[in-house]
């Protein structure tokens, strides 16, 4: 009897330490995934400033050569 509820104890330690790392995993890939996304939202804003800077430029030049 008392082997039984050794082998019920350990059983449930592995479960529980399985299910535990696979939330645990879950948890990073979400994670992991977020700052992916959040990255890539940064590099689109980035680039649309950049391209908002280099038409501010161009029309910059624009006016100066039309004022000389």
């Amino acid at each position: 009897m008392p082997l039984l509820l050794v082998a019920i104890a350990t059983l449930g330690v592995i479960i529980w330490t399985v299910a535990y790392n696979r939330t645990k995993s879950v948890v990073q890939a979400r994670a992991r995934a977020q700052a992916k996304a959040k990255q890539e939202k940064a590099q689109k804003e980035l680039q649309a400033a950049q391209r908002a800077q280099e038409e501010a430029n161009k029309e910059t030049a624009e006016i100066g050569a039309h004022k000389k």
